[in-house]
């Protein structure tokens, strides 16, 4: 049971940190690139936002 609800419970979890810092999930992994904290713009962060709510509501009508 565990080896189903574990693996939900994870995406859940990133969705939701994606949804509330869209900045921080958009640079995950490359803020190395570069040498200035770069720029997002408003539609970006909308985006990302729009998106972790889209599979959030995708996963929660695939699997029950």
């Amino acid at each position: 049971m565990w080896e189903l609800i574990l693996p939900i419970l994870i995406v859940y979890g990133v969705l939701i940190w994606t949804y509330f810092n869209p900045e921080e999930s958009l640079l995950k992994g490359r803020r190395r690139m570069y040498k200035e904290e770069p720029q997002l713009t408003e539609s970006a962060i909308r985006n990302t936002k729009a998106k972790a709510l889209i599979r959030k509501k995708y996963r929660r009508v695939a699997h029950g």
